[in-house]
């Protein structure tokens, strides 16, 4: 059992039915964060998306991770775990999800811009950015 899998044991993370890029909604937002680490991003993942959502890590090749409810408790724990990890091997991709699909996309993961819905309102994209310092923009 991963590291990432035996968190979600203790803090009793439910799966959640996946949604998968067939229920993508528009895309509306690209946010830069190439030069985040995982750990930062975690933490501030709550300012950006509502707490009916859930994150999903892809480690890559390897078991399945669980989906992490976006609540600050549990993100400020899988954060802590993700400081002993460089930006790079944390995870290769993640999304987020709630009831409707998918509203945050981000291959390459903490090394290329990542993509959140229109369904996010822009207080909450410039609020997450200013808390990173970071920018976005429209697609």
């Amino acid at each position: 059992m991963g590291i990432l899998s035996w968190l979600a044991n203790v803090l009793n993370v439910v799966t959640s039915k996946r949604k998968d890029d067939r229920h993508l909604e528009s895309l509306r937002w690209q946010i830069d964060g190439g030069d985040l680490h995982p750990s930062a991003f975690l933490r501030a993942l709550p300012i950006l998306l509502p707490e009916d959502c859930f994150l999903v890590l892809d480690p890559g090749p390897g078991p399945a991770l669980p989906d992490y409810p976006v609540k600050v408790t549990c993100l400020n724990e899988v954060a802590r775990l993700a400081e002993s990890y460089s930006r790079h091997n944390f995870c290769h991709h993640l999304y987020a999800y709630d009831r409707a699909g998918v509203v945050l996309r981000w291959y390459d993961a903490f090394a290329d811009p990542f993509q959140v819905s229109e369904r996010v309102p822009r207080e909450r994209i410039e609020a997450f950015c200013r808390e990173l310092n970071v920018s976005y923009e429209p697609i």
